[in-house]
């Protein structure tokens, strides 16, 4: 990648400042997960409407997110407790259902994709995966769908998903939840010099072992492991800062949005309409195990719906730490639900090219 010059980096410094302001306004409004959603929403925004920033479109490299993810990992894996050890054994029924959930959620993307979008099959089939971003991209763009549509229509899935969930959950309740209602996302013990100095190794230690061993959403999922197990063994109680957990809120947020830049207008108002579609669709299939699971005293409908939603695993880390809902819980089923959206996918493409 050839070295940034000085125009690049202003837009970019300009389109994170975007975003920051889009959080700050989040946050004076209540928003639930404000720093996040609000980077979301105004760098999105921006893209949509085709706004230019420091002389050109808004845009953002996706490195900075790479080095921010760690520290949303660190801080899923500081939820960690000895309590949690105990009751992972008795995770299993939820786990099943996510191996229920993914072929239901996509079945029913690629009918919403395929009938009422009227896109072509691979499209539709690959832009149905209910997770794996970039598999989905990948093994789509190699089998004849448009990459450019199942890009836009998979990042259209995580922004509504992302979007939608602290929402109904404030509407349920009838009030402010989460962070919107005054929750902090931080940990507990004092942060010393020598505390962020062993935090930050953790992070990049299980970031890069991570991706060295190929973990699945590793980039997450490494720091989660070793953050859990530091906590766990009572190595440290300590946590990333606020400041920096609402700066890779920031940081993830407007990664997201500027997603959205470069694609006309009739395509992006065509393909958030299909998904959203696909997503309440999928919600609502989510809702119906989520019932299902709570009556079996597993998990409560809450947590269960929140590990089964199709967001991104960082965002929807983000959302149950924001409403103190079990981050580690429903971190591990969105670990399964990308392991088995992928080998499902294979195996139904196989299937739907012989019989289809």
């Amino acid at each position: 990648m050839p070295r940034p010059d000085r125009a690049h980096l202003l837009r970019w410094g300009a389109t994170l400042a975007l975003g920051g302001a889009g959080g700050w306004v989040a946050t004076r409004i209540g928003a639930p997960l404000p720093w996040l959603l609000g980077a979301l929403a105004a760098t999105g925004a921006a893209a949509a409407l085709k706004l230019r920033v420091a002389g050109g479109p808004v845009a953002f490299p996706n490195g900075p997110r790479l080095v921010f993810i760690p520290v949303i990992g660190v801080l899923i894996g500081g939820a960690f407790t000895p309590d949690t050890l105990a009751q992972m054994p008795l995770w299993w029924p939820a786990l099943l259902s996510v191996l229920l959930f993914v072929p239901a959620a996509h079945a029913a993307n690629y009918a919403v994709f395929r009938r009422l979008g009227g896109l072509d099959r691979p499209t539709s089939f690959y832009a149905g995966m209910p997770g794996g971003l970039i598999e989905s991209i990948e093994l789509g763009s190699a089998r004849g769908a448009d990459p450019a549509l199942v890009t836009v229509l998979q990042f259209a899935r995580i922004a509504l998903v992302v979007t939608a969930l602290p929402l109904i959950f404030s509407v349920a309740e009838g009030q402010a939840v989460g962070s919107a209602g005054g929750a902090r996302i931080e940990g507990h013990g004092p942060l010393t010099l020598r505390e962020a100095a062993f935090l930050a190794l953790i992070g990049a230690a299980g970031f890069f072992g991570a991706r060295a061993v190929r973990l699945p959403a590793g980039q997450i999922l490494g720091p989660v492991i070793l953050s859990a197990a530091a906590h766990g063994a009572g190595l440290t109680d300590a946590a990333p800062p606020q400041w920096l957990v609402s700066l890779a809120q920031v940081v993830i947020g407007t990664g997201l949005g500027q997603r959205f830049s470069g694609v006309d207008g009739r395509t992006l108002r065509r393909c958030f309409a299909l998904s959203g579609a696909s997503v309440a669709a999928m919600l609502a299939i989510g809702a119906a195990i989520a019932l299902a699971i709570d009556a079996l005293g597993v998990a409560s409908f809450a947590v269960m719906l929140l590990a089964l939603a199709p967001g991104g695993v960082v965002e929807m880390g983000l959302i149950a730490l924001s409403l103190s809902a079990s981050p580690i819980f429903v971190t591990a089923h969105h670990l399964v639900r990308i392991v088995a959206t992928v080998v499902v996918a294979l195996w139904a493409w196989r299937w739907l090219t012989r019989h289809g």
